[in-house]
């Protein structure tokens, strides 16, 4: 007689997804407890013990015979301790067609066995193996662009129980009229920050497309109070239908720690002109601590983001006063295109006194691709930006959003700037590239210190701007919103960007500013000697300014001939009026000639190189020329 298979195993067993070594299987007539033969061999004729006890892998040598069978699988004998771990009923060994069902149920997976290949690789059942990728396609949901928030919340909790990652396949993913729930859904601030257990939820890229689609502007991504999560790989879209305000690509609100995002893509994200400012449409978003707030902000890093039509690539908005006393570590590295702002970092005025010492902890590396603004700071504490600039279209172009209508209706290509700071402390902006036609390639100055107990001049700071372009205002400007332009500041322009106006210049400025070959310095201390070229301006000079153990000094090294000169002064109009030459002699264009002279009103006196006294030098009362 022929034997079969059986339709479940091919011949190993397991618990929980460990081989079942030494467990005991029991074969019946289906349905029944009345035993009934299996055997060792596809011939049929040696039978198996029954019950048959499992190898060390949890397999043996199970032939069926005609009709079909239960199988029972314990972990012992019955009636001696063992307890019962799967029972399969219906088993046909004859009909390969009775293999799919089994295969195709909820359980089928269990049943077949996997082993990763290599030294100490360990058997598991496929059931096992797939579950530890979790994709949001197992909780039903399509990806179709439909709203589905309801299953994506339900992949979502599952994953924050059990410290999963969660995958979004290739698709469109709706939140309907809420945003993602990523984060804690309710309360602002929240009263703690919510462990999100270092869980990566990514997607297939571009491909993957996390939208809400809204009536009054639901940010995609609301990280609200949010720590240890980990965002890579997809791109985020929203659509509105109302007009009470826009919608966010990845806002972070009410405090987080330890978030990071990678590859995110952000595209003509909607938002709404409300004659004073846009509403929503921003890319990356923070927008914590607001005043009050005890949250922890803590450490955010995005690298690679990608924003195209949206209000801003990168923006920090925060209370200053709340944002003093947290621990902020942000780093961003951003690409802004066809933007209003790339990168926006700003604040209101500081309710009360915050530290002189204290930096928001922001270090921002932008391309700014064809932005009305590219770098836009307002109040920024301790801020390193650094942009390239690359300008293509008309600045007219440039003041317009997706739908070819102007971001604000008060924006006219006189907002067309490079750089617009009003208010920086302890910062460092480098902007370089070129802007094209605009108002101002770099405009610096003042915003009101409110009660921060700190100047409201940009203060501390180092700016260099290297634009090419042309600016109808001013290449290098001031702006005063209720303070002093700037203070103890280093300013740099090149050769495409002209000298900052001379507001900057003031004594009281305390500034340094270098533009070109010109530099403009305060306080300078200088080690060694100040020298002058003379022929190939490395390494030969003509003259040299020091400083020995008893003075100032001044060299020539031009000409050993004793009537070189030493030193020149010159008048308003660059003539010669006094010299000292190689010999000491000296010579002045300041004599007059006298016929007659009255008595002598004193001497001055001359002293030779050696500091000794040499002789006098009459003084006259009176002559006559």
């Amino acid at each position: 007689m022929a034997a079969n298979r059986p339709s479940v195993y091919d011949n190993q067993f397991f618990n929980a997804g460990v081989p079942a070594a030494g467990f005991k299987l029991y074969t019946y007539d289906s349905g029944t407890t009345t035993p009934k033969t299996t055997y060792t061999d596809q011939a049929g004729t040696i039978p198996n013990t029954n019950p048959i006890t499992l190898d060390a892998d949890g397999m043996c040598e199970l032939w069926l015979g005609s009709g079909e069978y239960t199988l029972a699988l314990y972990t012992g004998l019955i009636g001696s301790g063992g307890a019962l771990v799967n029972t399969w009923d219906d088993v046909a060994g004859a009909a390969d067609a009775a293999l799919g069902p089994l295969l195709a149920a909820s359980s089928g997976s269990a049943l077949v066995g996997f082993q990763q290949a290599g030294a100490g690789a360990v058997a598991r059942t496929v059931q096992d193996e797939l579950r530890d990728l979790v994709s949001v396609k197992q909780f039903g949901v399509l990806g179709d662009g439909s709203d589905e928030y309801t299953k994506i919340k339900a992949a979502w909790d599952y994953c924050l129980a059990n410290g999963k990652d969660l995958y979004f396949p290739a698709g469109i993913y709706s939140s309907g009229i809420y945003s993602m729930p990523f984060g804690r859904v309710n309360g602002l601030p929240p009263a703690s920050l919510l462990d999100c257990k270092n869980i990566t939820i990514y997607g297939d890229g571009p491909t993957t497309i996390l939208r809400s689609d809204s009536i009054d502007g639901a940010d995609v991504l609301q990280l609200n109070g949010a720590k240890n999560l980990h965002i890579r790989n997809l791109a985020v879209k929203a659509s509105i239908s109302g007009s009470a305000s826009g919608s966010n690509g990845v806002s972070v609100t009410g405090g987080y720690d330890n978030i990071t995002l990678d590859h995110i893509w952000c595209e003509n994200l909607p938002s709404l002109d409300k004659t004073v400012y846009v509403d929503g449409g921003k890319a990356l978003s923070i927008q914590t601590p607001v005043s009050g707030q005890t949250v922890t902000c803590g450490k955010l890093k995005a690298t690679n983001i990608y924003a195209k039509g949206c209000v801003y690539g990168f923006g920090l908005e925060v209370d200053l006063l709340a944002a003093s006393t947290m621990p902020t570590s942000v780093e961003v590295d951003v690409v802004a295109e066809d933007c209003r702002d790339a990168v926006v970092i700003s604040a209101g005025e500081a309710t009360a006194a915050i530290p002189a010492s204290w930096t928001m902890g922001v270090k921002v590396r932008a391309q700014a691709i064809n932005c009305m603004r590219d770098v836009n700071l307002g109040r920024a504490h301790g801020v390193d930006v650094e942009c390239q600039v690359i300008t293509t279209k008309t600045d007219a172009a440039r003041i317009l959003n997706p739908q070819g209508v102007k971001w604000l209706a008060s924006d006219t290509i006189a907002s067309v700037e490079g750089l617009r700071c009003t208010y920086a402390h302890k910062s460092s902006v480098v902007i370089y590239g070129n802007k094209g036609n605009c108002s101002y390639k770099a405009s610096v100055g003042a915003a009101t210190a409110g009660a921060s107990g700190l100047t409201a001049a940009t203060w501390q700071s180092q700016i260099s701007v290297s634009l090419a372009g042309t600016a109808s205002t001013a290449d290098f400007g001031a702006v005063d919103s209720g303070g002093n332009v700037t203070s103890e500041c280093t300013l740099v322009t090149t050769g495409a960007t002209a000298a900052p106006v001379s507001d900057h210049y003031l004594p009281s400025r305390n500034n340094v500013i270098v533009f070109g070959n010109a530099q403009s310095l305060k306080d300078v201390i200088v080690q060694g000697a100040v020298k002058f070229p003379h022929t190939d301006g490395l390494t030969t000079f003509g003259g040299e300014v020091g400083f020995d153990a008893e003075g100032i000094t001044v060299k020539q090294k031009s000409s050993g001939a004793v009537d070189a000169r030493v030193l020149k002064v010159l008048n308003s109009a660059g003539a010669t009026k006094f010299i000292v030459r190689n010999d000491g002699a000296f010579g002045s264009a300041g004599r007059n000639a006298a016929s007659a002279v009255a008595t002598v009103k004193g001497v001055m006196p001359i002293y030779d190189e050696s500091n000794t006294l040499y002789g006098y030098v009459p003084v006259y009362t009176t002559y006559t020329p």
